[in-house]
């Protein structure tokens, strides 16, 4: 008479979660490929934490606010409707912390510079203070390092959000304390690798040529980008978004 044997049960449970992770990993990856890989023209948002993106996003692509906002950890893609004459945009929101920056916006954008209709960055004008000025303008430069690496560049809205509250500065300030601290950034990169270079004997001047073309008189200037770079001002969470509406029509349709 033959032994029986129960089956190995644990082996069993192991080899499906096992499938199981790989399932999920293949998804993961499918995704992102998926997502760094855009077919059709697209609108992205970006800009600093808790700037107001995924209102903004929630606002566009839903026509109302969300009831609760939290930190996105991963970008949330949307449907833009600009209406039966000029058709439907695919909207992109990306987080505004520096490392899922990294890890989403920036292989995005260089996967796909020449897709872009435009990039929204979001500004809370009622927190601009000198070390927020700092963040935006260092953010600025990696996201022109990019876009102006193509022809023409990928035009810009800098809306500055929270506009009408008292503490907040006006859009003609930001600009010029960006512009400012965008020179200041850059001159400092250009004389780090100046000093680096001499003390190899080698010269390599890329990283201050790309934005080389942007200095006028000595001073870096929106105007002088190859994309558009324009200055808009309202609320998301007062629906105040008239700026941001026509800037993506007439985008759309450009």
């Amino acid at each position: 008479m033959f032994e029986h044997k129960d089956p190995d049960y644990l082996k069993f449970i192991v080899s499906i979660a096992l499938a199981l992770v790989v399932l999920v990993v293949t998804a993961v990856i499918f995704d992102r490929k998926r997502l760094f890989s855009a077919k059709k023209s697209v609108f992205v948002i970006s800009g600093p934490k808790s700037s107001g993106k995924t209102s903004l996003f929630e606002l566009l692509t839903k026509k109302e606010l969300p009831v609760l906002t939290v930190t996105s950890v991963e970008p949330n893609k949307g449907v833009l409707n600009l209406g039966s004459q000029i058709g439907s945009y695919e909207v992109i929101d990306f987080p505004g912390n520096e490392k899922l920056k990294s890890l989403y916006l920036y292989p995005f954008l260089k996967q796909n510079s020449t897709s872009l209709k435009g990039l929204i960055y979001m500004i809370d004008a009622s927190q601009f203070s000198s070390e927020y000025c700092t963040e935006v303008a260092t953010d600025l430069i990696k996201l022109y390092e990019i876009t102006e690496s193509v022809p023409n560049g990928v035009d810009f809205q800098l809306f500055c959000n929270k506009s009408d509250l008292f503490t907040s500065k006006k859009w003609t300030t930001i600009k010029t304390l960006l512009e400012t601290e965008i020179t200041q950034i850059c001159k400092r990169q250009v004389l780090n690798l100046s000093q680096i270079s001499s003390s190899d004997d080698q010269s390599d001047d890329t990283a201050g040529s790309l934005l080389a073309t942007t200095f006028g008189d000595g001073k870096f200037l929106f105007e002088r980008l190859d994309g558009n770079t324009e200055f808009a001002q309202g609320n998301v969470h007062k629906k105040s978004i008239e700026m941001v509406s026509n800037w993506l029509h007439e985008k759309a349709v450009n």
